[in-house]
């Protein structure tokens, strides 16, 4: 698809056109297609740099000045209370991902300071993943990055997610912890976010097999109850639906009239 293409099925091109990061918008573009982005995906992430555009021409910071402190101050301080004209994209996991591909397209020398955060750039990936080889939903692919980013921060701190360092041990910490404030409901969601993320992880050559495994089974008894039965009237309507004249209904009716009133007597 062509770079003008692009911006002309962007609602807010006019953010990225006439701010400070029109220049780099073309070569954002290629990089992205280079690396065999989806096009819903590119679309998506030049959204997120219109806002972040619009934002930087309203605070009237230069193109020299994009690095990480000010990607972070946009997606902690501006984000949570954005009063940006909608409509604008403003989700931090989509924003924090375009920017950051920003930070690698503008040149090296203004670049250099940049300290990628490995469980944010961990997250990227599997974000990418979820997007382009799954297909799953933005909302479905933000719950699931959240989750799983929930998990290895806790796990990993500051550090490079390890997977061959975790345990069946640390899964169930993790889920200890979440099952005293949580809903059977969210803990099942949590563990199919990290389900996908093992999975993720298998692709790349990682043994996951037995911590996908070691993850729990989360039971909801809120939904169970007693099975319902037939009335005396309806399993008599049902016996006297078999020819008793045949020989094969002769043989399956006392069969079925013994089930059906060891059943009506055990609900009784």
């Amino acid at each position: 698809m062509p770079t003008d293409n692009y911006l002309t099925n962007l609602v807010r091109h006019d953010w990225l056109t006439d701010g400070p990061l029109d220049s780099v918008v073309p070569t954002y573009i290629e990089v992205l297609r280079n690396q065999r982005y989806a096009d819903g995906t590119i679309r998506g992430y030049l959204g997120c740099l219109a806002h972040f555009s619009y934002w930087m021409k309203a605070d009237e910071v230069e193109l020299s000045s994009p690095d990480s402190s000010l990607v972070k101050r946009f997606l902690r301080d501006h984000l949570p209370v954005c009063t940006c004209p909608p409509p604008c994209y403003g989700t931090v996991a989509n924003s924090g991902a375009a920017l950051r591909h920003l930070l690698r397209v503008l040149p090296r020398e203004r670049a250099t300071s940049v300290a990628a955060d490995p469980v944010a750039v961990e997250l990227e990936r599997f974000g990418d993943y979820l997007t382009n080889t799954c297909g799953v939903a933005p909302v479905t692919r933000d719950g699931r990055v959240k989750h799983v980013g929930a998990f290895l921060v806790q796990t990993f701190g500051t550090r490079t997610p390890v997977i061959s360092q975790l345990s069946a041990a640390q899964l169930d910490a993790f889920f200890a912890e979440l099952s005293s404030h949580l809903r059977p409901a969210s803990l099942r969601a949590i563990c199919n976010s990290l389900r996908s993320y093992f999975r993720y992880r298998a692709l790349l050559g990682e043994p996951t097999a037995a911590l996908a495994a070691a993850l729990p089974r989360i039971a909801d008894w809120s939904r169970a109850s007693l099975p319902k039965v037939l009335s005396d009237t309806e399993v008599e309507a049902f016996l006297m639906a078999f020819d008793c004249a045949d020989p094969s209904g002769c043989a399956i009716t006392p069969s079925l009239a013994a089930c059906s009133i060891l059943a009506c007597a055990v609900t009784k």
